[in-house]
């Protein structure tokens, strides 16, 4: 029997080792959200499998249809790769903190406000792009 994506993502999250907690809180989604993609009682977003497939070296046609691997070698960032993508993240949310001007633009479009964030997240970027 074919799988879905739903069955898909249980069985990436399983074969890395993560409980729907932990895998969502890497992907800034809650816990609920998770199970509710994992059940298919929820539709998993255009921005939601870019950002699995970004975070997790996932192969996005495994992911979207169960075609070929799971992972994407080439993808997979080192874990020194991450640890500089952590620390600019880091960096971004540092700026938008300190900024005296109330939101940072990209674009000519605002992607945070500095008073309503608190943090950036990867995922508050891919949603930004998506929209542009």
């Amino acid at each position: 029997m074919e799988q879905n994506i739903g069955e898909r993502i249980i069985k990436l999250r399983k074969e890395i080792g993560l409980k729907q907690a932990e895998f969502g809180e890497k992907l800034g989604l809650t816990n609920s959200a998770i199970s509710m993609i994992e059940l298919s009682k929820s539709p998993v977003t255009e921005a939601n499998i870019r950002l699995i497939c970004f975070t997790f070296g996932v192969k996005e046609e495994w992911l979207r249809d169960g075609i070929g691997e799971m992972f994407d070698a080439e993808a997979l960032l080192s874990e020194k790769e991450k640890q500089d993508f952590s620390y600019d993240a880091e960096q971004i949310v540092s700026a938008i903190k300190k900024s005296k001007k109330p939101y940072i633009y990209a674009g000519g479009g605002v992607i945070a406000s500095g008073a309503e964030k608190e943090r950036l997240t990867v995922r508050d970027l891919l949603d930004y792009f998506e929209k542009i």
